[in-house]
């Protein structure tokens, strides 16, 4: 076989000398900027009249991209923020109650034990009043001395 005959194509058998009519063209493709039918710019021409390329329009998709990430970056730091502010103040609030209550249970023991000294200064007289009475007027030293008279107060 010769190499000529190798590369021969009978393009008879293959229907291609056959006359076929043309394909129709093809639509011109339209804009999907939605601002009309006319037809698509080229790749490299903005929408708006400008020239962009596609590193351009990737830069611009980028930055728009970040700027959205910052903003609800931002907008986290400032939630979280304003969280720690409000779990400070009620901290200091828990605290501030925490002191008044120590301070009121202060105020009430100290007014408990004058009440008591009171009762038992009272009860020292009561006794001692009765004791003169009773013994027909012997001058007792008053205030009795500590432990002369024990206090027994019921509470």
């Amino acid at each position: 076989m010769d190499d000529e005959e190798v590369y021969n194509v009978d393009f008879m058998r293959k229907g291609f000398l056959e006359e076929a009519p043309p394909p129709p063209p093809p639509p011109p493709p339209t804009s999907s900027s939605g601002y009309g039918d006319g037809p698509a710019p080229h790749p490299h021409v903005n929408v708006h009249g400008g020239m962009m390329s596609e590193d351009m329009q990737r830069e611009r998709e980028r930055q728009s991209w970040e700027a959205g990430v910052t903003a609800a970056h931002n907008a986290e730091l400032e939630l979280e923020e304003r969280r720690q502010e409000r779990k400070e103040a009620i901290l200091d609030i828990n605290k501030e109650t925490r002191d008044e209550r120590d301070r009121t249970h202060s105020l009430r023991d100290r007014r408990a034990a004058q009440v008591r000294a009171e009762c038992r200064d009272a009860l020292l007289l009561l006794r001692h009043t009765a004791h003169t009475a009773a013994t027909g007027g012997v001058n007792c030293s008053w205030p009795p001395r500590e432990g002369r008279f024990p206090p027994t107060i019921p509470l």
